[in-house]
């Protein structure tokens, strides 16, 4: 098999974020297709220890080459020249090289709080990571085609995220739901209180809602609701961990709040509902709303919380569509959306 030569920017073994999940799932995905996996791992804002270790794999395949490389950015710039050199060097000698863009927020205002003169020097910095993309890859994968779209390059070519096989048993409805994710208004965390406010005290719908977050990032929006017998809130990570909330619950949430760059996003978060085959609640984001209806794994509403209650309610109250929803899901996964799906395709495309 071709040996494979995999840039990341992470510590291998930290799982708290999407941007840190993806890379080791690919990994793990291009060892069981058989591929020779050379590994490049660090986090970058180690600059003295990234530059050791970029230099120290430059040294090992000068002279036995990777028959390819995929790499896996970090959601910032490149902070270390030496990245960029790495990759000039691999052109430079001939090898193909596909690489994953992650996020494009620091082309949206809204969407970036950096201001003054960071945000410049830091778009300069994504600007200059851009030009040494087109001139050294091959390939350049994208979330999203909604993504893709913003850049002017010769190859594009979309790689969204996808699940593992985690599918948790059936059970009798609960009347339970869940959100695992960031806590923000434009992750829509005050429409799903809202919602649940309103499913709860208003409908008298009696359905729960169990909220997974980082403690540091709950601010004030979980203030009002506070002491809410349907409210439940846990700071947990890692698979183990996450099993029993996943088993306990009958559907997952998605309510960020729509506008252009939720409209792109295709995030991590819905690929692990699907792992687990909940059923998912989203709001009218285009490209999640649109996978979420297309493979007939849940329910979209506007993005306001007595839309979203009303879709929750439905979905909740009809156990043929909540049955119906995890058959789908768990087609979907094993059809097309495992993480050895997305590793085949990038190995194909970079060699091809």
């Amino acid at each position: 098999m071709p040996r494979l030569l995999l840039i990341s920017f992470i510590d291998f073994g930290d799982m708290k974020s999407g941007s840190s999940v993806r890379p080791q799932r690919m990994y793990d995905a291009f060892v069981k297709l058989g591929y020779e996996v050379d590994l490049l791992s660090g986090l970058q804002n180690r600059k003295r220890e990234r530059w050791h270790r970029v230099f120290k794999k430059y040294r090992e395949i000068r002279h036995n080459l990777p028959d390819f490389c995929y790499v896996e950015p970090p959601s910032g710039p490149f902070f270390n020249l030496c990245d960029h050199l790495l990759l000039l060097y691999l052109k430079f000698k001939k090898v193909p090289i596909g690489l994953f863009y992650r996020d494009a927020y620091w082309l949206f205002a809204d969407w970036w709080p950096v201001k003054g003169v960071k945000r410049f020097f830091l778009t300069l910095m994504h600007r200059f990571d851009m030009f040494i993309i087109k001139r050294t890859c091959k390939v350049v994968f994208f979330p999203t085609k909604s993504m893709a779209d913003l850049f002017d390059l010769k190859r594009k070519s979309v790689l969204p995220p996808a699940g593992t096989d985690l599918v948790v048993p059936e059970h009798e409805t609960r009347r339970k739901a869940l959100y695992i994710g960031g806590v923000s208004k434009f992750y829509g965390t005050d429409i799903m209180l809202k919602a649940f406010s309103i499913l709860n005290d208003e409908m008298k719908a009696d359905i729960k809602l169990t909220v997974c977050c980082r403690e540091n990032e709950m601010k004030d929006f979980f203030d009002a609701y506070k002491g809410a017998p349907w409210l439940n809130i846990v700071h947990l990570s890692g698979d183990e961990k996450l099993r029993p909330l996943y088993e306990d619950c009958d559907i997952a949430l998605y309510p960020s709040r729509r506008d252009f760059y939720m409209d792109f996003c295709m995030p991590v978060k819905l690929f692990e509902y699907l792992s687990r085959a909940l059923p998912v609640v989203a709001t009218n984001c285009r490209e999640t709303a649109g996978f979420v209806l297309r493979n007939g794994i849940g329910v979209v509403s506007e993005d306001n919380p007595e839309a979203y209650a009303s879709a929750i309610k439905s979905i909740i109250d009809d156990r043929r569509q909540l049955r119906l929803c995890r058959v789908n899901a768990i087609n979907t996964l094993r059809q097309n959306n495992l993480w050895i799906h997305r590793a085949r395709q990038a190995a194909d495309e970079i060699l091809n």
